[in-house]
């Protein structure tokens, strides 16, 4: 595992290398349908890096989504927006800006009213399909799972999910006499429920043999994600049921960071989000 600090200048070196980009070649990506779609790229992935940096998103970042705003929509750049405003947020939590201030319940709020409408609507192409197996599987959480027509879609619905148990967090510590109104347990089942469509003894794929290189990056953007549900939830069977998943993820995929994050469970560490994503590389958003 690295250390966090060399972690943390990693991770910021690559968020100033992003804004560098920005400021060197910005006005240009808009010209061509390439430069447009490179903007994008690049766009999704330094607002991930600066969630990952606690650090705001830069203006130039800012102006990039404006100029491309006229020609890049669908349903991920409108969650790319939102995690922007997220990110945003955090950022002032972090260096203490609203410590006695009721401004960040209000724009948590909004956010997360923002991403559950985002989610009630996802593109035809996109929706699940939920399967109800005859008999229960210990790799399958309740009675169900979903299967997601594509990888994009599967990274956008769980993007929303823990986006989604992120602000329940911010809410319930800034206002703890009024609840959020998120339901934090189904919104974890969510996520859990998208866990077995990539676990080859699920998928009757070669259960013994180590993951290939694809089920292998397919289980490394699951792992922060079930590390906050694994904290949010107060349901021992949950938290039991992510624990043995790592361990699987482990002892037959061969995942190292499976088990570091299995151990950090089993500490009771605190961990940041974004602690979690660093761990494991920026893979949990499609970008």
């Amino acid at each position: 595992m690295v250390a966090g600090g060399s972690r943390d200048r990693a991770i910021c070196s690559k968020a100033q290398g992003g804004i560098s980009l920005l400021k060197s070649y910005g006005s240009q990506v808009v010209t061509s349908d390439f430069g447009r779609q490179l903007g994008a790229r690049l766009a999704s992935a330094l607002t991930v890096s600066c969630g990952a940096a606690a650090i705001a998103v830069p203006e130039a970042l800012r102006t990039l989504r404006r100029q491309l705003d006229p020609y890049v929509n669908g349903v991920k750049w409108r969650f790319m927006g939102i995690l922007a405003s997220i990110v945003d947020l955090q950022a002032d939590l972090h260096k203490a800006r609203y410590r006695c201030e009721p401004s960040p319940v209000k724009q948590a709020e909004q956010l997360d009213s923002e991403l559950a409408r985002l989610h009630r609507d996802p593109p035809l192409s996109w929706r699940l399909q939920r399967v109800s197996p005859v008999r229960d599987h210990p790799l399958i959480f309740s009675s169900y799972y979903d299967i997601f027509p594509n990888q994009c879609a599967v990274q956008l619905a769980n993007g929303i999910y823990v986006m989604r148990l992120l602000l329940d967090r911010i809410i319930t510590m800034y206002s703890p006499s009024n609840p959020s109104e998120s339901d934090t347990c189904g919104i974890a089942c969510q996520i859990c429920a998208s866990v077995p469509q990539f676990l080859p003894l699920v998928a009757q794929q070669d259960a013994t043999a180590p993951f290939s290189p694809v089920p292998r990056l397919q289980c490394c953007t699951l792992l922060a994600l079930l590390y906050v549900a694994h904290y949010v939830s107060e349901d021992v069977a949950m938290r039991a049921w992510i624990e043995r998943c790592l361990q699987y993820m482990s002892d037959v995929g061969e995942m190292k960071i499976a088990q570091d994050m299995r151990d950090a469970m089993a500490s009771n560490l605190d961990l940041d989000y974004w602690f979690a994503v660093s761990m494991v590389g920026s893979y949990v958003f499609a970008t």
